[in-house]
Order: C-alpha cells, then structure tokens, then sequence
C-alpha cells in the first residue's frame, strides 16, 4: 500500500510540474504530456495564470506554494510550477517585460537582457507584478495586445 502511494505521488508530480529548466537563448524545456521532453521559446507563451502564496494558503492545502500555469496558442499546457519553490523567475522576468513593453525582450539585445537580469534580481517585483495581474492572454508573438483574462 505504501508502494502504491508512493507511485503514484510521483506520477502525479511529474504530471503536475512540467516545466524543466529555462535556456539562455529564452526556450522552456518542459514534458509532453506523454513524459516527451521537448523545447518551446518563451514567446509561444500566449496565456499564464498565477497565484500566489497567500492565495494558495487559503486553499484546501496547507502550505502550498505559489503556482505559475503557461499554455500557448493551441491552450496545450507548456509548464506549470511554483517560482517560489524552484526560485525560478526568469520567466516570471519574461512575462513581465512582455506585458509591460508590448513585446517580448529579445535575447540578442544586450538592453532587453539587462531589464530581464535586473527583474530576476529583483524578483520580489516579478511576484507582485504576476500578484496585481494573476492572468493574461493574447502573449504569442503574433499578438500585439495581451488581455487580462
């Protein structure tokens, strides 16, 4: 019994926490739902939603952590996972300087690079960001204008 729930504890991690690591060059390797790990750039991201620590707090679940959800254009889920838990905020960083500018920091812009290092820095100001603005959509790179869901 204690093997059964041990297994499946671990299956339902590795179905719920998709994302994998952020690459320099701003590509998501995450899991397929099948377990296929695969690579998406960050500007497929059209849709996140966030809530953060206080909000899950007051959840069924004691001490959960803060979550981030990502789908792209097709709603097919790129990652979900807590930023706080994985002290992983360049994404976070990504999303923010996407909303904020109207459009995704370019990696080979040593500019855009520096506001995406200085908000990761900063990351307390990337939480409250996603905190004030827990979704949005129309991100992708083929839409100019994101709404809050």
């Amino acid at each position: 019994m204690v093997t059964f729930v041990l297994v499946a504890a671990s299956l339902v991690y590795r179905y719920e926490v998709k994302y994998l690591s952020i690459n320099p060059d701003a590509t998501i390797t995450h899991r397929s739902f099948l377990g296929k790990t695969k690579t998406t750039s960050v500007t497929s991201i059209n849709e996140y939603k966030y809530t953060s620590r206080t909000e899950s707090l007051n959840s069924d679940i004691p001490d959960s952590p803060d979550n981030l959800w990502l789908w792209d254009n097709d709603g097919n889920n790129i990652a979900s996972f807590s930023p706080q838990a994985f002290k992983e905020y360049s994404i976070g960083a990504h999303l923010c300087f996407r909303c904020i500018n109207g459009r995704w920091a370019d990696t080979a812009d040593p500019n855009d690079m520096q506001a995406i290092n200085k908000a990761i820095e900063h990351y307390p100001v990337i939480t409250r960001y996603l905190s004030e603005n827990p979704s949005m959509k129309g991100l992708a790179r083929d839409t100019t204008n994101p709404t809050i869901n």
